[in-house]
């Protein structure tokens, strides 16, 4: 294979912006799922979404995520049906609610 690219170094928690922007992440989960606990422990150590810029949690119910940090609520049930040649979740339409 080709060599890497050097990027260059990010700072996270909140650093210099390096040129180019900032990263937006968020996520979406289910309320009393093991998700919680997950986006807890990922706010904890600042990793997955929480190693962004900016973050959000975003769920069908104002739940404490973390310490400050409560999910956003979306207009959704998150519930879906399942679908397709590989039965996957067919869940589109949940995640443009979020973007609403």
């Amino acid at each position: 294979p080709p060599p890497r690219k050097e990027l260059p170094v990010v700072l996270s928690g909140g650093g210099a912006v390096p040129a180019g922007g900032s990263l937006y992440c968020f996520a979406l989960m289910v309320p009393g799922g093991y998700e919680e606990g997950l986006l807890r422990w990922q706010h904890e150590q600042r990793a997955g979404i929480f190693g962004c810029d900016e973050a959000a949690v975003y769920s069908n119910d104002s739940v404490a995520v973390a310490a400050g940090v409560r999910a956003k609520v979306v207009n959704s049930t998150l519930k879906c049906e399942y679908g397709g040649d590989s039965m996957s979740a067919l869940n589109s339409w949940i995640f443009i609610a979020v973007w609403e």
